[in-house]
Order: C-alpha cells, then structure tokens, then sequence
C-alpha cells in the first residue's frame, strides 16, 4: 500500500500507513472470525474497531517512543478513524473516543506478537509488548484519555493558527487522501491488468485540442454570460 504514497512522504508516515495496512484486518485473526469464515458461527466479530484499538495502541507507543508523537499526533487520530470505518461509514476522529472494546483474549497473541516483529522489527527494539494485559489496559483504561488529550492539542492548535476555509480544506483533502490509499488498497485485486495510461503525446494533443475549443468559442454569445458567472462565484470565496 505504501507504494500509493507520494515520493515525499516521510519514513513516519510511511510506518504509521504500512501499520494500518497490516492491522486493518488484523481482527479476523481471533478464534471467533475464523469460526465464522469456516461457517460454524453466524456472524463474526467486529474486526475494523479490533484493527483500530491495535493500530491505536501500536502507533502511539512508536510515536512516543521515537519522541515524535507531537508532529504525528493528528495523523494517529486519523488513521485510529479510518480503520474503524474502513467497512462502513466514515466518520470523524472525535468519534475515536467511541471505539468499541475487543477480546484480545480470543486472539494467539504470542503468535501475532512474533509474526508483527518480523514485519516491523522496531516492536522489538523498542519493547512495544503485544499482550491481553497491555491491550486491555490501552483499550479500557488509557485510549479514551489520550485521544481526548490530543483533540484538546488539535482544536487549541486550529483555533491559535486561525486557519482559513481554504487551509482546512487542504487539510482534509490531505486526510482523505490517505483514507482513499489505504481502503482502495484493501480492496485491490492483484491481477495483470493492461496499461491504458496516455502517452506524453496524447496529452499533449488534447492540451492543444482544447486550447483551440477555447479560443474558437471566445466570441461564442455566452462567452460573457459564463465570465461573469466565474467572477461572481470567485467573489464568494
């Protein structure tokens, strides 16, 4: 999924996307999915809160840890968030608050903690534990707390900075398009697909063709209808 991000993207946010890449899902693990998937029970576990309290718990003992959790906070938020809403509809993070608890003890911990570390070796060498106890402290106890701490830090940090219309926007533009990374990455088939891309030649033959268009109908009787409908909008803004 990490390949969906831009060149830019720092190692942070590319760790914190490739955890809920991996996590997302991470509650069909539990006894109790899996006995739903081999039809022996009716319905399963909700797994996108599971993935959602795990990434939660992980990502902030990395953040902290790597004494960065204040650069990286709003994206924890975020992705706290868009796990937990990755099969239904999304919502704000204020809703992270909400996140329903999960019964880490119907999951092979051990097992999950072992095959984690192989895929980010930095679990070990930072000591994040992946136990019932620790998940069920984080979960019941310690999540709720600090998303309230850090919603308290975004909304005093929003109204200090006075953002306008234009900047909010572009920040949520920016979130949703991590959101649309990380589910249009879940719901990708991995099949060959041919390449229907435009060459460098086609696009620059359609910039000509509507360079031409729009040069042709300058004169066009609504030419002026249109402008002053664009600057009428424009003075909205």
């Amino acid at each position: 999924m990490c390949s969906f991000l831009d060149k830019e993207a720092d190692s942070a946010v590319k760790t914190l996307m490739a955890l809920a890449a991996v996590l997302h899902d991470i509650g069909k693990a539990s006894f109790e999915w899996q006995e739903y998937i081999q039809g022996a029970r009716n319905k399963g576990p909700n797994h996108s809160e599971c993935g959602a309290v795990m990434f939660s718990y992980i990502a902030y003992h990395f953040l902290k840890k790597k004494g960065i959790w204040q650069k990286y906070y709003d994206l924890w938020l975020m992705l706290t968030r868009d796990i937990a809403d990755h099969h239904g509809k999304l919502k704000g993070y204020v809703h992270n608050e909400d996140l329903h608890t999960f019964a880490f003890g119907k999951m092979d911990l051990p097992g999950i903690s072992l095959w984690l570390q192989g895929q980010f070796p930095f679990l070990k060498e930072l000591r994040i534990e992946i136990t019932e106890e620790k998940l069920d402290d984080w979960q019941y106890t310690e999540l709720k707390e600090i998303v309230e701490e850090a919603l308290d830090e975004l909304y005093d940090d929003l109204r200090e900075n006075a953002n306008t219309i234009e900047e909010m926007m572009d920040y949520l533009q920016k979130w949703r398009d991590l959101t649309t990374k990380l589910i249009a990455a879940d719901r990708f088939a991995i099949t060959d697909v041919d390449d229907v891309r435009l060459s460098l030649s086609d696009w620059l033959q359609m910039q000509e063709n509507l360079q031409a268009y729009c040069i042709k109908a300058k004169n066009h009787p609504l030419d002026h209808v249109r402008k002053t409908a664009q600057e009428m909008i424009l003075k909205q803004w």
